[in-house]
């Protein structure tokens, strides 16, 4: 499978602005906001927003593009939002998928 662009993926972002998002695991929701080259997630629990840089994004696009891997713990390495974009990501290829992106 090849690389989802990080262009398309910011782009797919900003189209959700506004819209509660689950986590993968089903036990949380927030909203998501593309900042510059990166993603501000603003989980509805806390209501703070937690900015994951461009260089994040495509770090966790680099690793998913090899492992395929919804596992959060999988990037917990250096990233501790990995929830918030492995959800876009599936949505992104849900989307994908039934063409309606």
């Amino acid at each position: 499978m090849s690389r989802i662009s990080t262009i398309d993926f910011l782009s797919f972002c900003k189209s959700l602005a506004g819209q509660e998002i689950g986590t993968i695991g089903g036990r949380a929701k927030f909203m998501v906001k593309v900042v510059g080259d990166g993603l501000e997630f603003t989980p509805l629990i806390s209501g703070k927003p937690r900015l994951h840089d461009g260089s994040y994004v495509d770090r966790v696009l680099d690793d998913f593009k090899k492992t395929q891997s919804f596992t959060t713990t999988r990037y917990s390495g250096y990233t501790a939002n990995s929830s918030y974009q492995l959800a876009l990501i599936k949505r992104y290829q849900d989307e994908k998928k039934t063409g309606k992106e």
